[in-house]
């Protein structure tokens, strides 16, 4: 296991060589005006939030999107799988710099959690999208489409929308990002039964090597610690 204190960006392109990653995982900043420190913020006291997290600023998210997106298109394998966690306040461009980078959308599912932002204008939002996204297009090829077939069996144990709560660890000091165990086993899961499907459809022998899992953005380590 390695890891890289480094731009994602030009940290990707120095370490990674074309199309050697099975299963890339991407937890981007969500382009916020905010940072989770602000008082009030949650409801949080700022002492208790980690320092550390760099917001992208809104103006410029979606050219930020389109470089890390390049990248993984660049590096994943042309069965490789592209997990993206999404708000919606930027949902729109995530999805269209990534079919501009060549990718496809295989499907998408809801991260549905126990409490939100609090707000006063407009809904409490308390749900992350999970997008599924592939190289190749599986209307287009019949192995692929099989594949979608299997992955939609597989993903129907857990349906579209998955309600995993939140960490709740009141007075602890903490990144305010961090993803729950529960929903990164999950992910994790799947990109394992991910790669045996594949391999199964491409008629390929079954292997010991380890799924190539890539965290672009990396966070508060989750994805190390339960790797």
């Amino acid at each position: 296991m390695t890891y890289y204190n480094e731009d994602c960006i030009a940290g990707c392109a120095a370490h990674y060589a074309d199309n050697s990653v099975d299963v890339l995982f991407a937890d981007p900043p969500f382009g916020l005006p905010y940072e989770g420190r602000e008082p009030g913020f949650y409801r949080r006291k700022p002492e208790l939030v980690l320092e550390g997290y760099e917001e992208v600023p809104p103006a410029n998210y979606k050219h930020f999107t389109e470089q890390w997106l390049a990248q993984a298109f660049r590096v994943l394998r042309l069965d490789g799988l592209l997990i993206i966690m999404s708000g919606f306040n930027h949902l729109g461009e995530v999805l269209q710099s990534a079919r501009q980078c060549g990718f496809h959308l295989l499907t998408d599912v809801v991260w549905k959690y126990q409490f939100g932002v609090y707000t006063r204008r407009k809904y409490v939002t308390s749900h992350i999208h999970v997008l599924f996204l592939t190289k190749l297009e599986y209307t287009t090829h019949y192995k692929l489409e099989r594949y979608v077939i299997c992955a939609n069996q597989l993903l129907r144990t857990w349906g579209s929308v998955w309600n995993i709560p939140r960490i709740y660890a009141p007075g602890v000091r903490k990144n305010w990002t961090r993803l729950p165990d529960a929903l990164v086993i999950r992910l994790l899961q799947l990109s394992i039964e991910h790669r045996s499907l594949l391999r199964q459809l491409w008629r390929r022998p079954p292997t010991v090597e380890p799924v190539v899992f890539v965290d672009l953005f990396l966070g508060s380590f989750v994805t190390v610690a339960l790797a």
